[in-house]
């Protein structure tokens, strides 16, 4: 610099050189200081982020949650989750409220952004979907319409790649879906209705691929539908007494004879025969009828004269009601032969509802008739059990004849029931001749009942036994795993003829009384180092419920969002 000299073309050449080899350098070590994830073969990261997704519900649409979240990282990320159908294969959406036409207007445009793009996303994929629409009718007319949302999405956007379709809708939205031709579906297996009445008649319920129907709080009669009944692979009913979900014994076995060739999954409420006049009689659909002919033309041995034998049924749900000694629930269950049954949910609801203190236990139990009467090894591996609905002893009885149980769930669905819930002060603990109580006593008849073939994974609802009996009922099952384990390898010679205990994997316990403070977390550190988990929770006194107020000019994604119970 300053100075007259000129390089010459070597000096040139050299100083070019020099910056190339500086440049490769820089490019060298910034691969060094990549991050290794960015190393990862695009399927590892795939896969990571299809556990990225949330487990206890559907994918919403958010900024914060996956998959959404993971395509706003770097290119990168966002290409790859782009290109990887099973993120996009299912999604909520709940139609946006608010009690301004113009936030509303807003939110509309926003909301109908995110699910049209979604939507032509899924398209792209040619991916199946999970859809789930939330616009109850009780928001519909304090914030507003959305009938031109629904039949965007739905029907304009993405009906012929519809696989599953979850939907809460005002009576008259909901007809207008369920009543479009079923060309407009061709991939529709399953169908959850939360709401309505007067559906039967639709055209949806003639789609060709529809193997799988849960009607949650509709009125109506579903034995009226024309669905393909000897195809059925799943059909769960639920509802209050008014809205014609009970079904007497008669309509059961019917329901039973049309679908027993198929079904996989069933979840029924069976009423008294007795019931009140007023309940209109069920009509069948010509679908049925033709189902159950087909049905009494074949002969099915395996359950002798008159029986019911579902040879693919894996799951259960069976709640009953108890006003009147003579009941649907025992008939039926003389007549049922269940050779694939793997998971049983037994329960009653009072119809109409009734003090605990007059509800009428049913002997001989319907439970311990359908365990009792199966011609076949029971194979039940998962028992969820309402505590109202059965006695203590007939509870111990009919786990003895479940000998492959690895998973218990004793629930209390009654209002005062805890594992997070407020309770009554005044709460007390109930009949062990009514109830299955939750107490020292019951822990300490689990051990001997359960001494080999025993659950590795418990859940007690209301539970009153002390935190003591809990412990020794942990350690004494991890003693009991432990030398089992060590007959196997040879440790232990005394006890190589017995059978072998199963190791204790998880214990949740929600007490029914209220703990001191901190009193959970020392027996949950204590059992961390066993590899059991242990979660407890304690009731807390009730307080005045006031429902959250809504923040004005909020959209929740999470509107209507139902969980996903693991247990299922």
């Amino acid at each position: 610099m300053d100075t007259e000299y000129r390089p010459s073309h070597t000096d040139r050449t050299d100083v070019m050189t020099l910056f190339d080899d500086l440049e490769e350098l820089y490019f060298d070590c910034m691969e060094d200081l990549q991050p290794l994830i960015h190393s990862l073969p695009a399927e590892i990261l795939e896969e990571i982020f299809q556990r990225c997704l949330p487990t206890g519900h559907l994918p919403v649409l958010s900024f914060s949650e996956a998959p959404i979240s993971l395509t706003q990282v770097c290119s990168l990320w966002r290409n790859i989750a782009l290109s990887s159908p099973t993120l996009w294969t299912a999604v909520h959406i709940p139609i946006p409220t608010s009690p301004s036409e113009d936030f509303l207007y807003r939110a509309f445009k926003n909301r109908s952004a995110g699910a049209t793009w979604w939507l032509a996303h899924v398209r792209r994929l040619n991916s199946p979907l999970t859809l789930s629409l939330h616009w109850p009718t009780s928001l519909r007319y304090t914030f507003g319409r959305g009938e031109d949302f629904v039949r965007a999405t739905v029907i304009g956007a993405a009906s012929h790649f519809i696989r599953e379709l979850d939907l809460h809708l005002p009576v008259d939205i909901l007809k207008m879906v369920l009543n479009k031709p079923t060309y407009l579906f061709p991939r529709l297996e399953r169908i959850t209705l939360r709401e309505g009445s007067d559906i039967e008649d639709t055209c949806l319920w003639e789609t060709p691929s529809l193997r799988k129907v849960v009607w949650n709080g509709v009125g109506g009669n579903i034995l009226g539908t024309q669905l393909k009944w000897d195809s059925m692979e799943e059909i769960s009913v639920d509802g209050t007494y008014e809205s014609q979900s009970w079904f007497k014994y008669g309509d059961a076995r019917a329901l039973l004879q049309g679908t027993c060739r198929s079904l996989l999954k069933l979840g029924i409420l069976l009423d008294d025969d007795a019931g009140p006049a007023s309940m209109p009689r069920r009509v069948y659909s010509s679908a049925l009828i033709r189902a159950i002919q087909s049905r009494r033309a074949d002969s099915a041995p395996a359950a002798g004269d008159g029986g019911l034998y579902l040879p693919r049924l894996e799951t259960l749900s069976m709640v009953v009601s108890t006003r009147q000694p003579q009941h649907s629930a025992p008939r039926l269950c003389k007549l049922l032969q269940l050779p694939a049954l793997h998971t049983l949910i037994y329960a009653h609801h009072p119809t109409p509802p009734t003090p605990h203190s007059q509800i009428q236990v049913l002997e001989p139990h319907p439970l311990f008739i359908l365990l009792s009467v199966q011609s076949h090894p029971v194979a039940i591996t998962t028992l969820i059990i309402d505590a109202t609905s059965i006695s203590r002893t007939m509870f111990l009885g009919c786990m003895r004849l479940t000998p492959s149980l690895s998973r218990l769930w004793v629930k209390d669905t009654r209002p005062t029931s805890v594992g997070g819930t407020l309770v009554d002060h005044g709460m007390t603990m109930g009949d062990t001749d009514e109830e299955v109580v939750l107490d020292d006593l019951f822990l300490g008849d689990l051990l001997p009942t359960f001494c080999y073939d025993i659950p590795i994974e418990f859940s007690f609802d209301r539970a009153w036994f002390t935190l003591d009996a809990l412990k020794n009922f942990v350690h004494t099952r991890l003693s009991l795993a432990a030398v089992g384990a060590a007959s196997v390898e040879g440790w232990v010679d005394d006890f190589s003829e017995g059978p072998q205990v199963a190791r204790l994997k998880s214990v949740h316990v929600g007490f029914a009384y209220q703990g001191a403070r901190g009193s959970d977390a020392g027996l949950e550190y204590e059992l961390r180092e066993s590899n059991v988990s242990v979660s407890i929770s304690f009731a807390v006194e009730r307080e005045d419920a006031r429902p959250a107020p809504r923040l004005y000019g909020v959209v929740d994604p999470k509107d209507g969002l139902r969980a996903i119970d693991e247990w299922m």
